[in-house]
């Protein structure tokens, strides 16, 4: 809880903000990236922990595939690459205690997988 200074959530499903917003520390920032389904596109929050922990939402849209895949074929032609490790939320905590004790083994960038 309180750990992280961002979370970019992709996932198509609502999840439940509350919880999501209690893993971010003072300030953190939480960005909805693309539109979910239809049942997914409201959510509720109180405004009175988000106005005493600074926490912002913020929202962004995706391009679509024909950019994204411009955009991947532009970073493959250029060896670009990012160092990424999947993990699936089984292993959340695990990760989590990892990550707090600086024990990253050199990854910087964690994206979460439903099993």
């Amino acid at each position: 809880a309180a750990k992280l200074d961002v979370i970019i959530d992709t996932c198509p499903a609502n999840v439940g903000l509350d919880a999501i917003l209690g893993c971010l520390k003072f300030g953190g920032t939480y960005v909805r990236v693309g539109i979910p389904h239809k049942e997914a596109q409201t959510v509720s929050t109180g405004l009175i922990p988000l106005i005493f922990t600074g926490k912002k939402i913020a929202g962004s849209i995706v391009s679509g595939s024909a950019n994204t895949n411009a955009m991947l074929r532009l970073a493959a032609s250029h060896n670009i690459a990012c160092d990424v490790k999947v993990v699936p939320f089984t292993e959340l905590t695990s990760t989590m205690d990892a990550l707090s004790k600086g024990e990253a083994g050199g990854h910087f960038r964690y994206v979460m997988k439903w099993d």
